[in-house]
């Protein structure tokens, strides 16, 4: 085990004495419950950001729009495609059977 050294202003001290007396064996012991709390803390409020922002998350993309989205990387930098008119370098479309647009940025970027 690691040994730290910390040093606490004469209040504070006398309150983690007076907490090891009450409650705990040691200082070591009182410590370590401090960090175990703070970090279950940071646990639960991460799950607590994860919780609430998967709710709203919709679902990830299908095979189909997968396998798309590979077909046009692999089209883009087999230079097969040309990139123009009002779309940034780097970005394409194409109609998925649905009839909506697929895009896809930031790959095949030329130079």
């Amino acid at each position: 085990m690691n040994s730290m050294n910390i040093s606490l202003p004469p209040a504070m001290a006398e309150f983690v004495r007076r907490q090891v007396e009450q409650n705990y064996g040691n200082v070591s012991e009182y410590f370590r419950d401090l960090v175990r709390e703070k970090i279950q803390r940071e646990v639960d409020a991460d799950l607590t950001i994860l919780e609430s922002t998967s709710k709203e998350a919709g679902p990830g993309p299908s095979e189909q729009e997968i396998q798309d989205i590979l077909r046009i990387q692999k089209t883009l930098r087999s230079g097969e495609a040309k990139i123009g008119g009002p779309r940034a370098v780097g970005q394409a479309a194409v109609e998925r059977p649905e009839g909506r647009p697929l895009h896809c940025c930031s790959f095949g970027r030329q130079s």
